[in-house]
């Protein structure tokens, strides 16, 4: 099952960053998104499928929105593996693109780490 995540932020109340707001390369859709996910408690997530059903959104157009916050620096797409060992995608979303970096720059260090364990 992929999950998507609300990524941690180190305030209280997650605020839109004027980065966010004045970001013209993104279209509306995956701003009102942005704004849902933001208005969510920390470490929340909710299946792909509840995510279209809260914002009334089919699966295709929920596909569209994950990839263009991916590739706009606002989603980091990390792989796993369920309790059957099965591969599922896990999406973390950040409405500061600093913030979503940092977490890649994260996660690309303990991959590295427990590689090395191996």
């Amino acid at each position: 099952m992929t999950k998507i995540f609300k990524g941690a932020s180190s305030k209280p109340l997650t605020e839109l960053p004027s980065m966010l707001i004045l970001d013209r390369e993104i279209s509306d859709d995956t701003f009102r998104f942005m704004c849902w996910i933001s208005n969510q408690s920390d470490g929340f997530f909710y299946s792909l499928k509840n995510v279209s059903k809260c914002l009334n959104y089919g699966r295709g157009k929920m596909q569209k929105i994950l990839a263009e916050a991916e590739v706009r620096g606002y989603l980091a797409r990390i792989s796993g593996r369920n309790k059957r060992g099965m591969l599922e995608w896990h999406y973390h979303v950040f409405v500061c693109k600093d913030e979503c970096l940092e977490f890649k720059e994260t996660q690309l260090v303990n991959e590295s780490g427990d590689r090395q364990a191996e």
